[in-house]
């Protein structure tokens, strides 16, 4: 049994393959890629390392290349200049690109004022910009990543009391933390926090961003009837805004 466990381990082991071409020097028709790390109140944050890949996925194979990766300045600048394959641009392109940084580096150079992203996004929404097709050479990309001051928002669930089984109460906050995006690229929000309601008051404190959208989101299933509302808030300061829902 051992025999045919190895064996399969290595099948499935060499589907998967990296390229790593990051000491590859682009010289002539290169794509760019730049942008600034920086706080809201222009703070550049340096020494971050940036992450550029290619990645082909198939249901049990796959292949990415390692294009290049650079660190900011001391300003929070970074540019990567690489040259991009045939066979990953345009129609003869069956990936994406994406460009990562380290989020967590981010996190231990930033004072409590600001909302630390390995604080507050999860592993599934990690800063991250995603280009599905980049079509020619020559081009050049910028995203900036900016980084807001922390704030905090109490919810507090009241009254709820289930009826039949299958009742809930729950509460998402959520709002964009991540690069800014130009017209050639994605990027990820925060997917939320969210939290369902145990006894007659649940009260959920979140740390959020100031000074930009926050959307509430509650959804509740009373009596086996489904009922959803959204709310947007602004925070302007650092005290606790508190929000109140019934069931």
């Amino acid at each position: 049994m051992k025999k045919y466990l190895i064996l399969l381990t290595l099948i499935f082991t060499s589907c998967f393959t990296t390229d790593d071409d990051t000491d590859l020097i682009c010289t002539e028709n290169c794509n760019t890629f730049s942008g600034q790390i920086i706080t809201v109140d222009n703070k550049g944050i340096s020494n971050i390392k940036l992450v550029l890949t290619y990645k082909v996925a198939a249901e049990l194979s796959g292949y990415k290349r390692i294009i290049g990766e650079t660190f900011t300045d001391k300003n929070g600048f970074y540019n990567i200049s690489v040259f991009l394959e045939d066979n990953e641009l345009g129609e003869n392109s069956h990936g994406v690109f994406s460009l990562t940084l380290d989020s967590d580096k981010i996190s231990n150079s930033l004072t409590d004022e600001y909302l630390k992203p390995n604080t507050s996004l999860s592993e599934n929404t990690k800063p991250e910009v995603i280009y599905y097709s980049i079509e020619e050479r020559n081009l050049r990309f910028t995203n900036n990543f900016i980084i807001p001051k922390k704030g905090n928002i109490r919810i507090k669930l009241n009254n709820y009391t289930p009826i039949i089984e299958g009742d809930y109460f729950k509460a998402s906050i959520k709002y964009d933390y991540s690069f800014l995006n130009d017209n050639w690229t994605t990027y990820q929000p925060y997917d939320g926090i969210y939290g369902f309601a145990e006894g007659n008051q649940t009260i959920i404190n979140a740390e959020t961003i100031l000074n930009g959208n926050i959307r509430i989101q509650i959804t509740k299933e009373k009596n086996g009837m489904f009922e959803n509302t959204e709310q947007e808030v602004e925070l302007n300061n650092s005290n606790v805004y508190e929000l109140d829902f019934e069931y």
